[in-house]
């Protein structure tokens, strides 16, 4: 139907641990205050990270990083084959981009409780909030 976004990936269980597994590869080298996956108009999950070094450094060498946290992480011969992160996979944001309050309203915090394929799942990030 026009105008309908087509439901191609749902958030399950094991995409939530890959993201939260990424998630703590990643926060060894970029600064990360929220991190939350969403489904785009396209029908594809995207794994953004809010980050305040946006700002600062900017999104190329947040990618950067990105990419040599990727190479380390992909390598390691996951059992996630049916989902691979790449770097079109991931975004990056400012805390001050009005994004991230879009993202909040469609807000979930309890990993694996009982969430909506449609809604946001955020990871929790203790001493962030």
């Amino acid at each position: 139907m026009v105008g309908e976004t087509m439901l191609v990936e749902v958030i399950d269980e094991k995409i939530i641990r890959l993201g939260r597994e990424f998630l703590d590869q990643l926060r060894k080298r970029i600064l990360i205050q929220d991190a939350f996956w969403m489904t785009m108009d396209d029908g594809k999950l995207k794994l953004w990270f809010v980050s305040q070094q946006m700002d600062t450094v900017g999104p190329i060498r947040l990618f950067e990083k990105a990419q040599k946290t990727l190479d380390r992480f992909n390598a390691a011969n996951y059992p996630y084959s049916h989902f691979r992160l790449t770097l079109s996979r991931i975004g990056f944001l400012s805390p001050s981009d009005p994004f991230v309050n879009e993202a909040k309203t469609r807000r979930r915090v309890n990993e694996f409780a009982d969430f909506s394929v449609y809604d946001t799942f955020f990871y929790v990030i203790a001493g962030t909030h």
